[in-house]
Order: structure tokens, then C-alpha cells, then sequence
């Protein structure tokens, strides 16, 4: 009963959002937890929702396996979440736009791909708990707002994907400061080389817990924050951001000072401030 009543209400919904029979925008926020219900939505070819578009797998019926009929969406103004689906390989949508990315607890999903996404403009990229992902494609990604974060992704070797990834952007409300990235709990991921053409001010910068990362190669062209780089077992070459920290000041005009805004510790290799300032930024 509760399904059909659901399914009412979606119909009304979108009956009611739409200007057109087929086509155009919708106004609001869509959840779709079924296959059916993505089919449903589809049929209408929308081109954009103003809300958030949110698809998660329903664990009593988790029988999601295709989303190209959402295909038709370029731009979502809200967060596109794509959570907890089973069975799905390839995930694979034809967005441009949208105001945040999260895709997270994909079990069996080995690529994502985006082949048309050229900015991420609210809440930041955030990859996270997806067991089988070895592969990106963003090919025309180039600015992402507020943070990227890859977290326990179990099969990634190396964030790569994004050539043309080159800015990492200031939140709206500039005090907050809060544009971060965050690689973390990554058991198998060993080049983070991707970010080399990544330039911004990235206020807070956590590399944790990624046993195979020997280098930071890749984040050389960052303006950097507080840094917490953390139990990194492999971890020796810090000279991508050698130069940055030896200046002796974060982006917001702090000094670097070991234990607060320069936090180096069980990792392969732990130069200290005066290790950097001395260019000892390999053993």
C-alpha cells in the first residue's frame, strides 16, 4: 500500500512540475529508490531538476541496474547522490552540471563515468566506500566547488580520469573556509599524480591511512592550509609540496608550526618544518 501510494504521489508530482508533457524542467527534489520509479521519471525526459536528484537503492527491493533513463538530465542545480546500489558495473550518466557529487557505497560498480560534467559548482566531489571502482571518466571536468574527497575506495590504484581537472574553488562565503581535500582509508591507491594541473586555495588537506601512496606528486600547484598527512605507511616524498610549506605561511597567513597547522606523523617518512625549510623533503 505504501509502495502504490508512492508511486501516486511521484505521478502527481510529476504531472504537476513540469511545463511541457515531456521535456524542460523539473521544480523540486526527486528521490527514486526502484527501477520502476527511475523508468518512470524518465519517460518524461527532463532536462533539468532544480533540486536534488537523489537515487537509492530501496533495501527491500534493490533491483536499480540502469540509470540511462535519466539520461536526458544535463543540469541539476541541488546534489546528485547516487548511494548503495548492488548491481551496477558501470555508472554512467550525461549530466554538465551540478551543484554537488556524491557517490557512495556502490558495491559492485567499476567505472563512473560523467563524460560531460564540466563543473561541480556547491558541495564538492565525494567518492566514497565504493569496493569495486577502479576507473573514472570525467574527461571535461574542470572546477570543483568546496572539496574533493576519495574515502575507502577498496580496488582504486590511482586517482586518474579528470585531465582537465584544473580548479578547485572558494566557497560562496569566503570566511568559512572550508575548501578541502581528503584522501583517506584508500588500501591500494598509490598516485594521487592526476591533481598536477589543479591550482586553488585548499584550506584544509588531510592524506591519511593510504598504505601503497609513496608520493605527493601532484599537488604541487595548491595553495595549502592546515595539512594533516597521517599513517601513510609508504609515504616519502613530500616535495610537491616542499616549496609551499618552506614559505613558512598557510594560504590564510598563519605560520606553519609543527603539531597544529603542520600535522606529519607515522607515515614512511616525517619531515618537520625545519625539515622542509632545510629542502629535506625526501628522506
Amino acid at each position: 500500500m505504501k509502495k502504490l501510494l508512492y508511486i501516486i504521489t511521484l505521478l502527481i508530482l510529476l504531472a504537476n512540475c513540469s511545463t511541457e508533457e515531456t521535456g524542460g524542467t523539473f521544480n523540486g527534489d526527486v528521490i527514486l529508490n526502484t527501477q520502476d520509479e527511475i523508468n518512470l521519471f524518465g519517460e518524461h525526459h527532463y532536462e533539468r531538476v532544480t533540486g536534488y536528484l537523489h537515487v537509492a537503492a530501496n533495501f527491500q527491493e534493490d533491483d536499480i541496474t540502469d540509470l540511462s533513463p535519466l539520461n536526458s538530465i544535463k543540469v541539476i542545480d541541488g546534489k546528485l547522490l547516487i548511494t548503495g546500489v548492488s548491481y551496477m558495473p558501470e555508472l554512467h550518466l550525461n549530466i554538465t552540471h551540478t551543484g554537488g557529487l556524491w557517490i557512495e557505497s556502490m558495491h559492485t560498480t567499476e567505472i563512473i563515468s560523467f563524460p560531460y560534467l564540466t563543473e561541480v559548482t556547491d558541495d564538492g566531489m565525494n567518492i566514497l566506500r565504493n569496493d569495486a571502482l577502479t576507473t573514472l571518466n570525467f574527461p571535461d571536468l574542470e572546477s570543483v566547488k568546496d572539496r574533493i574527497s576519495f574515502h575507502q575506495n577498496a580496488s582504486l590504484t590511482t586517482i586518474h580520469g579528470m585531465p582537465n581537472l584544473n580548479t578547485i574553488v572558494l566557497d560562496s562565503h569566503p570566511e568559512e573556509q572550508i575548501t578541502s581535500i581528503a584522501i583517506t582509508e584508500n588500501p591500494v591507491l598509490n598516485s594521487i599524480e592526476e591533481f598536477n594541473s589543479l591550482f586553488g586555495q585548499v584550506y584544509y588537506l588531510k592524506i591519511s591511512q593510504n598504505p601503497h601512496l609513496t608520493s605527493l606528486e601532484g599537488l604541487q600547484n595548491l595553495s595549502l592550509g592546515v595539512i594533516n598527512i597521517s599513517f601513510n605507511e609508504a609515504l616519502t616524498d613530500y616535495c610537491a609540496i616542499g616549496e609551499f610549506i618552506s614559505a613558512g605561511e598557510t594560504v590564510d597567513g598563519h605560520p606553519y608550526e609543527d603539531g597544529s597547522t603542520l600535522m606529519i606523523f607515522d607515515n614512511a617518512y616525517n619531515p618537520n618544518l625545519q625539515n622542509f625549510l632545510d629542502g629535506d623533503c625526501s628522506p
